[in-house]
């Protein structure tokens, strides 16, 4: 037998079907975009991160399409990095926080942005490297950062274990530098260092 949790959110996903199915027939790519990412939220809660990851691809074509929901495209993209993270596929994480974070810079989701420089600190610290991640953590780890989506507070700690393994002097010079950063810098930052990591004759 399911427990209770299991339950409620098996039938959760059955009312977002009917929900998924009712905008289909009314042609409602914005709701589709709605319905197949909450569906893919349901999976990713149930243990299924191939099915999740189905769903949210589902979703950002479809709010790609609606258009003028790069919002909602962001938050979806960066649910994905968060797959790829936990299945230790660093490169893919990291190409979809590039396009979750321009996306929210483009958008200005302040959320979002808080979302993805905490991705892009955890990734730093899976490539080891500790004072980078220690910057961009320092800068938004007080950040409450909840609606429209609610990302960081849901995956906050979940990047905090990875940002841990980083841990040392350099991570904690790297700390008390990100504390004086704004978001914008921290931001800047992150997209620095994609750009000097790309142009180096040896990428990891």
């Amino acid at each position: 037998r399911q427990a209770p949790v299991g339950q409620a959110r098996h039938h959760a996903g059955e009312l977002v079907e009917a929900s998924h199915d009712i905008r289909s027939s009314h042609g409602d790519l914005w709701g589709q975009a709605q319905t197949t990412g909450t569906m893919g939220a349901i999976a990713r809660d149930l243990g299924d991160p191939e099915k999740a990851s189905e769903f949210l691809r589902q979703s950002v074509a479809l709010a790609r399409e609606a258009s003028g929901f790069g919002w909602w495209e962001g938050g979806m993209l960066a649910e994905l990095a968060m797959l790829a993270l936990h299945a230790n596929r660093i490169d893919d994480a990291e190409t979809l926080a590039i396009d979750s974070l321009r996306l929210a810079e483009a958008s200005h989701d302040r959320p979002g942005r808080v979302f993805d420089v905490g991705i892009f600190a955890a990734i730093a610290a899976q490539r080891g490297d500790a004072a980078l991640a220690g910057r961009l953590w320092g800068a938004i780890e007080n950040e409450q950062a909840g609606a429209p989506l609610g990302g960081w507070r849901r995956h906050r700690e979940q990047c905090h274990v990875r940002v841990r393994t980083a841990a040392g002097p350099d991570f904690d010079r790297g700390y008390s530098e990100g504390r004086n950063l704004t978001l914008d810098e921290a931001v800047a930052l992150a997209l620095d260092s994609i750009r000097q990591r790309s142009t180096s004759p040896v990428s990891g």
